[in-house]
């Protein structure tokens, strides 16, 4: 039955990935060191005021920059979301702990900062691994993303056999393009409506997203 549900992760995941503007949904073949949950949980990053561009056309200034990057609105910086307080091990708090770990997704994804996901991904998350190797590589090149945020409606909540929680529902993803400070817009990718399973469950007394998986009626 666990096997049955890692294909059925992996098949939910990969429709993520493509949604997302992901060719592979592995941070091993992306080629990216991805923090374990504890030095990722220790390295949280505080609220950030000004953006993290590390692109060498957009530090060598706005002449070297592409004009459809260069007409962007400036970002606006949030608060880094906190997690619910007094969450409890049932199906009320795999609930409350999923749609915080959507929210911990948003925020690195608006803010290409790979480590606010990085402190609920569980060891084994392949699709959290492949969003983290993505939200990375914004960072490294200065690209920004417009649009894309998730929501996800909470339709049903089981806790497995294996001790796992699986929260069905519908994710919706928001008209996404990404801009490249060297070529503008370099994709996009319209709203889209996933339904499926997310896992998430408890790890040595903390939460994590375990995987993107077991897709409802399978």
């Amino acid at each position: 039955m666990r096997n049955r549900k890692v294909l059925h992760g992996v098949a939910v995941a990969a429709v993520l990935c493509g949604t997302i503007g992901l060719t592979r949904c592995s941070a091993e073949e992306e080629q990216v060191s991805v923090p374990t949950p504890a030095a990722a949980a220790d390295a949280a990053p505080p609220p950030r005021s000004a953006p993290k561009n590390s692109s060498a056309a957009a530090q060598a200034g706005t002449a070297d920059v592409h004009p459809d990057f260069a007409a962007l609105s400036p970002p606006e910086w949030d608060e880094l979301p906190e997690i619910p307080a007094g969450l409890t091990d049932d199906e009320e708090g795999a609930a409350a702990f999923l749609l915080y770990a959507i929210e911990l997704l948003n925020y690195s994804q608006k803010h290409a900062e790979p480590a606010a996901l990085a402190q609920v991904a569980g060891p084994e998350c392949t699709f959290c691994d492949a969003m983290i190797a993505t939200y990375q590589r914004l960072q490294d090149t200065g690209s920004r993303r417009i649009g894309g945020l998730a929501t996800f409606a909470v339709e049903s909540v089981e806790h497995a056999p294996t001790g796992e929680y699986l929260v069905g529902g519908v994710m919706v993803v928001e008209e996404v393009r990404e801009y490249s400070p060297e070529e503008g817009q370099v994709w996009s990718s319209g709203i889209n409506v996933i339904p499926g399973t997310l896992q998430v469950g408890i790890i040595d007394g903390q939460w994590y997203f375990l995987e993107a998986g077991n897709p409802r009626g399978n």
